[in-house]
């Protein structure tokens, strides 16, 4: 009986763990399935993970080839374009840094053209603006209306800028944009009407001419940056030694154009010698700009010589400017290369001067940074600007330079510019204002080069009007010739001896009062002093 219960028993035990191991088998199976499945989802996962990784890619690199494609063709597209003006902004790291040694005149943004603005002038009420906008007063030019013509100009000019630089369009005839460029052109011919039929628009004043490339005189043609002068007769001698300096004494061959009236206004023996000057040319402005409307005298050719000009990058200077470095350094600074322009401040002279600040809040409705640190502004100064040296890139500027033109057209400059200031001087950076352009002021008032107490009170520097350059606090150039004082002796030269800063001028007798910021001149600026007088003196003999 108890062996039949232990084979029972046995028995039981063996299907039990037979039951036990077909139980852990079908475990592991189902367990080795699961596992087999995970990992063929995992797989899976991975591999539509890998894809999408891969579509990713290839969608960003198709992104990143379009965004380049994009990048490259504005790039060339703005090589291309006529004007592009600066960017400026006051967050800027590199405009707060500038700051220090520049007043930087930063723009009030003008509205944008859009498809809206021409439909506002092509209806029933806009007739009265586009009237106001496309005719000339017929007596007294009105600068309220010039401003909104002119920055309206830019606006329109600014839209079609980028279209024309492409080249896929027609704007001539493209039924979109026809209409926008018949205003255009009716415009640019009702405040601008000077510069035709040499240029055939704005447009192409940045694109130098065939005759300009081709201009026989050394590299003038080539070279997109260079020297203008505007000389006369009564100029001559101040121009010659001025332009004997640059190429003899510091040794620079930067090409210069000489710019005169017509016939009448340079000699043809001046002329000649001039063009015997290597990289030296001369040529009449009435063959550039139509004198008909300009009729030009004195100091009003200068901005027209600067648009006149082949160069794109041009250093204007005056007949009696001097240098002591080269003027290639007027190009590597911070203040021009930031802007495009680069200006000098007048002395200041005769206090509680209102009449200035009175006329630009009479026609400017917005301006630039600039305009509230101005002495005009403060009334602490008739003068603002000295325009001895002005530096100026057209590809960045040429805005600001033709509002500055036409301040000295001729109606403009004789019934309105020249009575609220002295000649040209203040028509730069309030052309510019009018164009809201941006420009930069050296941060120094100027100072006088000369010797202790010649021809002034004793002890103080007295000569002619000094700038300086703010990156060695070093004497740039002055304005004023060599002579003393050009207006009293022929024959009496400059001492070359002594600078000094200062706001104080003793005007009459051009010396500077302080004393505290008196410095003597360096060995090479002494030397430079005494070669530049026995050049003039070795020219005036062979005259």
């Amino acid at each position: 009986m108890v062996t039949k219960l232990n084979g029972r028993a046995l028995r039981l035990t063996s299907v039990i763990f037979v039951i036990i191991c077909l139980t852990f088998l079908l475990r592991y199976v189902m367990n080795l399935e699961q596992q087999m499945n995970l990992r063929k989802e995992q797989e899976e996962e991975q591999a539509r993970l890998s894809l999408k990784e891969e579509k990713e890619k290839e969608m960003q690199l198709r992104i990143d080839m379009a965004l380049e494609r994009e990048r490259e063709r504005l790039e060339e597209v703005n090589e291309r374009r006529a004007i592009l003006e600066p960017q400026l902004s006051l967050q800027n790291t590199n405009i707060k840094d500038l700051q220090e040694r520049y007043f930087l005149a930063i723009p009030s943004p003008i509205p944008e053209w859009s498809d809206s603005t021409l439909e506002l002038l092509t209806s029933p009420l806009g007739q009265q603006i586009k009237a106001d906008l496309l005719t000339v007063p017929e007596i007294f030019p009105d600068f309220k209306t010039l401003t909104t013509q002119e920055r309206v100009f830019k606006s329109v000019f600014q839209y079609l800028d980028p279209i024309l630089a492409e080249g896929k369009i027609d704007v001539t005839t493209d039924p979109r944009y026809k209409p926008i460029w018949d205003f255009y052109k009716s415009l640019e011919t009702t405040i601008y009407p000077w510069i035709q039929p040499y240029w055939k628009s704005v447009f192409d004043i940045n694109n130098r001419k065939k005759e300009d490339k081709d201009d026989s005189n050394s590299d003038i043609g080539k070279s997109k940056r260079g020297i203008v002068m505007c000389v006369g007769n009564g100029q001559f001698q101040h121009a010659a030694s001025s332009v004997k300096a640059i190429r003899e004494i510091l040794k620079s061959d930067l090409p210069i154009e000489i710019f005169y009236i017509n016939t009448y206004d340079l000699a043809k023996e001046y002329i000649d010698f001039f063009n015997a000057i290597p990289h030296v040319s001369t040529h009449d402005i009435s063959k550039r700009i139509d004198n008909y409307y300009t009729q030009f005298g004195g100091w009003a050719l200068k901005p027209y010589a600067i648009l006149a000009s082949q160069f794109q990058e041009v250093i204007l200077m005056d007949a009696d400017v001097f240098m002591f470095k080269k003027p290639e350094t007027f190009f590597e600074d911070d203040g021009y290369k930031a802007t495009g322009a680069l200006f000098f401040l007048d002395r200041t002279l005769f206090n509680n001067y209102h009449q200035g600040r009175k006329w630009l809040k009479s026609f400017l409705p917005t301006h630039s940074t600039y305009v509230k640190q101005s002495r005009w502004w403060k009334t602490t100064s008739t003068h603002e600007q000295e325009s001895g040296i002005i530096v100026i890139d057209k590809k960045k500027a040429l805005f600001g330079l033709l509002a500055t033109c036409k301040m000295n057209d001729k109606q403009e400059r004789d019934k309105v510019s020249y009575t609220h200031s002295y000649g040209d001087k203040e028509t730069f950076w309030i052309g510019f204002e009018m164009m809201q352009t941006p420009y930069a002021f050296v941060k120094s008032h100027g100072a006088v080069i000369g010797g202790l107490g010649d021809a002034g009170a004793e002890g103080t520097v007295c000569g002619n009007q000094l700038h300086l350059d703010l990156r060695d606090n070093r004497p740039w150039w002055w304005n004023g010739g060599i002579l003393r004082d050009k207006n009293k002796w022929d024959d009496r030269y400059l001492k070359f001896t002594h600078y000094a800063e200062g706001e104080d001028w003793q005007f009459e007798t051009s010396c500077i009062k302080e004393k505290d910021k008196i410095r003597e001149l360096s060995t090479q600026e002494k030397q430079i002093g005494a070669l530049l007088i026995k050049m003039d003196k070795e020219l005036k003999g062979r005259s």
